[in-house]
């Protein structure tokens, strides 16, 4: 194991350990954290999608396969395998069917990020259920890092570049709990920023 996969593991073993201790006994049944995907099912979702995973990807996925309905990183809820491979075809096909011809147009991104509305090569891993989906993007425009996480909405397409790749995003996140940059808030059920950023 790299040392850089260890990393990945104890950060998101400390998010864990942060929601267990922070979240109200009242909110504690959403932590139904769901057991890490196997070797094989993933092995099958790389088939499906024919996409070969990143590594922090693999981890996160062998780690936990997906946290509805908990925000874990105040993005939307981490997706389990089947869920990113549902949304993902349906994306792919919506793109096959010429249904958005056009809107290619409509993607202004900030950052090294293809100008399409939607691209067969992003990796859905994080979603609001109608606003923001954050993937995985495995076929970066011109000086951008293959693997780098980006955000894209549904109707404009992808927005910027959130981190170089999903474990730094998740290694960032980690660190900014530590420093009491978030709280829980439990009238909307989610964190709640308290620092600036």
């Amino acid at each position: 194991m790299t040392n850089f996969e260890q990393n990945l593991r104890s950060k998101w073993t400390f998010v864990r350990k942060w929601y267990e201790t922070n979240m109200p006994d009242d909110f504690q049944h959403y932590l139904d954290w769901q057991s890490g995907a196997s070797r094989s099912e993933i092995a099958e979702f790389e088939s499906t999608t024919h996409l070969s995973l990143p590594t922090d990807l693999r981890v996160l996925w062998e780690l936990c396969n997906g946290t509805y309905p908990l925000d874990v990183f105040g993005n939307g809820v981490l997706l389990s395998l089947s869920d990113s491979a549902t949304l993902k075809n349906t994306l792919d096909g919506i793109v096959a069917r010429g249904e958005f011809a056009g809107d290619d147009e409509v993607a202004v991104p900030i950052g090294s990020i293809r100008k399409v509305w939607w691209s067969p090569k992003w990796i859905p891993v994080l979603d609001t259920g109608g606003g923001p989906t954050f993937c995985v993007d495995l076929d970066p425009a011109e000086g951008g890092v293959k693997g780098q996480f980006i955000e894209v909405h549904h109707a404009t397409g992808p927005i910027k570049v959130l981190a170089d790749s999903l474990g730094d995003f998740v290694c960032y996140f980690a660190e900014e709990l530590k420093k009491g940059v978030y709280r829980f808030d439990s009238e909307s059920c989610s964190l709640k920023r308290v620092l600036p950023k």
